[in-house]
């Protein structure tokens, strides 16, 4: 392991925990036997997240003849699954723009592309028939952890593995051969140390290589595919230079084909609209053709 990476991820030991009301909230949304009231009191916990999400449900529910004053109303309104979105994404965003050395880039590119994973992987789940697209677009949303430590802690580094992927070379391998770790190995450990459910962790691991996930395959797949459509809708600014391609086989995991994907870019711009000024995130840039 590159030297530098070890002192990285011992800092990432020391870092505060991701919050621990959004991991408790993902924990019960995976269960069975889910019930709201449940949900609701372990996010009324947390102030913070509490106001976040009743922000998110009006918007959501823009239009209503009531506002939701509280996270109960919003739970029989949105149902609990969509709580759980709206809880991870609260308590990610402060996170994305607190971790590390803050720029221009990390506070903005790289939220509006987890946003737009995100939503591009609930989109796909809906279209491939997942059972829960919400989990969907949570790991959407989280997948990339491992570019925000790059970005963040090594700058030099990544730019030194830009340079090898604009030779040829493929990200995951310029990664490893710099730094011993591809990013979705260091987002997985970034998310065991934050107690993540073990698909989170399964998922974030293999989300380029959906394949050998050991879990949820399909969920892999829908959140590879989602990342390929944020590159085309965010454009050169944003990890779109860091194509990996879709192979066939994540397609047939998923049962679509290519040519289905443009139709969810374009749905992915009209959620984003919607969404923007809601989370702060900026208007993405079209890549042109």
């Amino acid at each position: 392991m590159h030297p530098i990476l070890k002192e990285v991820l011992l800092d990432i030991e020391r870092l505060e925990p991701f919050p621990e009301v959004a991991v408790r909230v993902l924990e019960l949304s995976l269960q069975e036997d889910l019930g709201p009231r449940e949900i609701v009191e372990v996010i009324q916990t947390d102030a913070g997240i509490t106001a976040k999400v009743l922000k998110l449900a009006n918007s959501a529910l823009q239009g209503a003849r009531t506002a939701i004053a509280s996270v109960e109303q919003a739970g029989v309104h949105l149902g609990e699954k969509a709580l759980l979105s709206m809880v991870m994404t609260s308590a990610s965003q402060s996170f994305f723009m607190g971790l590390g050395a803050s720029t221009p880039r990390s506070n903005h590119s790289l939220w509006e592309e987890s946003v737009a994973n995100g939503v591009a992987a609930r989109l796909l789940a809906r279209h491939a028939g997942h059972p829960d697209p919400e989990v969907a677009y949570t790991v959407g949303l989280l997948q990339n952890l491992g570019l925000i430590v790059l970005d963040r802690f090594l700058a030099r580094e990544r730019d030194e593995i830009l340079g090898h992927v604009d030779t040829g070379m493929g990200m995951l391998q310029a990664e490893r051969l710099h730094l011993g770790l591809s990013h979705a190995q260091i987002g997985a450990r970034l998310a065991r140390r934050w107690k993540f459910p073990s698909v989170l962790i399964d998922a974030i691991l293999h989300h380029h290589t959906p394949h050998l996930a050991v879990i949820d395959p399909k969920l892999c797949a829908v959140t590879n595919l989602a990342e390929g459509v944020t590159w085309r809708i965010l454009g050169e600014e944003g990890v779109s230079a860091l194509t990996y391609g879709v192979s066939g086989q994540t397609l047939r995991l998923v049962k679509m084909d290519q040519a289905e994907l443009p139709k969810i870019g374009h749905e992915v711009v009209a959620e984003l609209q919607r969404q923007r000024d809601v989370i702060g995130t900026a208007p993405p840039k079209r890549r042109a053709g």
